[in-house]
């Protein structure tokens, strides 16, 4: 058949057929280049968000009711964008845990300057403010670590710690920021905790990590582990099993400092490194941390009404 011969109908629906061919052709090799493309270019998700809204005015003409539509302009929230709010967000939270040690002052001789000063000598670990009045949550083996250990917050400043709780029965230890003596009170910004219950397979997660500059790692979430533990029902008094998650399995690799907090995209903490899992991809519950924050505020309320029942004894006994 010649080209020529054809008429303007014939060669309309050639050309639509041509283009319908080549559609066809496009989405196939993309499709194939989407499925052979690594699991980081094809995470990115854009969400789009679009709502009718629906309301019924009285009618000016006293006819009944008039329903008026409106429909929203479209949201379009980039995966992009939560993350890296999420990672800007966390930052400011994020705790460096330090060795100091005291060294000769190379200025000793100076009028008014000390023997000695203090100078970090040793990267300890990561850690994360999680309370207000500056508790700070890392590895237990990070605050066992030997030497005077001090919390460099992410301004710079080194504050000293205190030991709050690094029981065997936790891989998280906690510790509280001291302030000198006569300092104002500060009020310290805590990360936000999520549960279990948010944790779903497949989705986005982020590790922050790095000794001196804060260093990124995203994943997915491959595998969540679960063990029985046996608690007391608190109504009947029996012991049953219950399970819990142990760990969150990720594909993160180069996440190997312990105290390094694991994000999900709306910047929630989800978990933390600890040197139980540190030579694998997995991460301690955040739920560790909760169940020891609340441990510790039992504790702290029992040895209060402790005190106050003693008081009461005392001031009994002089009455009498």
């Amino acid at each position: 058949m010649d080209l020529e011969e054809l008429n303007k109908t014939q060669i309309v629906l050639l050309v639509l057929l041509v283009s319908f061919v080549t559609s066809i052709a496009t989405g196939i090799v993309t499709v194939r280049l989407l499925e052979q493309a690594p699991p980081a270019v094809t995470q990115t998700i854009n969400r789009v968000v679009e709502r009718t809204v629906e309301r019924v005015v009285p009618s000016d003409s006293g006819g009944g009711s008039e329903v008026i539509r409106e429909k929203e302009v479209t949201v379009v929230v980039k995966e992009d964008d939560l993350i890296t709010e999420s990672i800007d967000k966390n930052k400011q939270h994020l705790v460096r845990i330090v060795r100091v040690t005291e060294v000769p002052n190379p200025e000793a001789g100076n009028e008014g300057e000390p023997a000695t000063i203090e100078e970090v000598t040793a990267f300890i670990g990561l850690g994360l403010i999680v309370t207000g009045d500056g508790i700070i949550a890392t590895d237990r083996q990070s605050a066992l670590a030997a030497g005077d250990i001090r919390a460099r917050l992410a301004g710079g400043r080194i504050y000293p710690v205190s030991t709050l709780s690094d029981s065997s029965d936790f891989a998280i230890a906690l510790l509280r920021i001291e302030l000198s003596e006569g300092e104002e009170e500060t009020r310290f910004k805590p990360a936000t905790l999520m549960g279990e219950d948010s944790l779903k397979l497949g989705q986005t997660v982020i590790a922050l990590g790095g000794e001196e500059r804060t260093n990124v790692a995203m994943g997915i979430i491959g595998a969540l582990e679960q063990k029985t533990v046996e608690i007391e029902d608190t109504e009947t008094g029996e012991i049953i099993s219950k399970p819990v998650l142990d760990g969150i399995m990720t594909n993160i690799s180069n996440s190997s400092i312990t105290g390094s907090p694991l994000l999900n995209i709306f910047g929630e903490v989800i978990g933390i490194k600890t040197s139980e899992n540190v030579s694998r991809e997995e991460f301690t519950p955040s739920d560790v941390i909760g169940g020891h924050l609340r441990l510790l505020e039992e504790t702290a309320s029992q040895e209060t009404e402790g005190e106050t029942a003693e008081g009461t004894e005392d001031s009994l006994g002089e009455e009498v």
